[in-house]
């Protein structure tokens, strides 16, 4: 039972960090998509 409690602590406090990683890479895939998209205009 401790482990799990120790893992689910962990997974909680990395959950923002995971959060954030995972909106700046859509954010990084949109915006290149939207270049790519604009580029031959």
């Amino acid at each position: 039972m401790r482990v799990k409690t120790i893992s689910f602590a962990v997974f909680c406090e990395s959950a923002p960090f995971v959060r954030t990683v995972l909106c700046r890479t859509v954010a990084k895939t949109l915006s290149m998509g939207f270049v790519v998209r604009r580029w031959p205009q």
